[in-house]
């Protein structure tokens, strides 16, 4: 059983596109036998994906400006154990897992953007206001509508990078044969 929405769909992946290179499974098959050994390692690391939100339907929701206060806060929630989880990482030695510690972006400046935008009791829809509350994400004073589009558009493209990152694809929330040929 998986810890996140986005760990089932990777299982459901891997079983409808398996590999096919030798290197790439035995790689695959030395990270989970690392995770498998080192008990502490593996129920921490399940321990804090337990509270990782679904990541593809927020960014999605972000991408197309659909995303409520709640659902930013949730993304938020979901970087925050990121830092741990590369400190986690940092002593693995088999290659994969080495390679989700380079690869892991910590998102600290869109966590920061979020912390500093969203208030934490703010409504549920946006269109009740009192969203953002007193902060100003750009650092300087705009009028709401400035704000918003200067934050959106600073997540998105914190996001574009974040889709192109080897954790992305190592949580499986691409839906594409690009998992089943990587050699990652």
């Amino acid at each position: 059983k998986t810890k996140t929405a986005m760990g089932k769909r990777l299982i459901r992946n891997w079983t409808e596109c398996p590999l096919y290179d030798c290197a790439a499974i035995i790689r695959r098959q030395n990270a989970v036998d690392e995770l498998y050994g080192n008990t502490p390692l593996r129920e921490e690391l399940m321990s804090l994906m337990g509270g990782i939100y679904d990541m593809e339907r927020l960014m999605t929701r972000v991408l197309y400006n659909t995303a409520n206060a709640k659902e930013l806060l949730s993304l938020k929630s979901t970087l925050s154990p990121l830092p741990r989880i590369k400190e986690m990482l940092s002593g693995c030695t088999s290659s994969m897992l080495k390679s989700v510690y380079d690869n892991i972006d910590l998102l600290e400046d869109v966590y920061n953007l979020v912390n500093d935008a969203i208030s934490e009791d703010a409504p549920f829809s946006v269109r009740e206001g009192g969203m953002f509350g007193d902060a100003d994400p750009v650092g300087h004073v705009l009028d709401g509508n400035a704000v918003e589009s200067a934050f959106a558009d600073e997540l998105h493209r914190r996001i574009q990078h974040f889709r192109t990152t080897l954790l992305w694809r190592f949580a499986g929330t691409f839906r594409s044969l690009f998992l089943c040929h990587d050699s990652e």
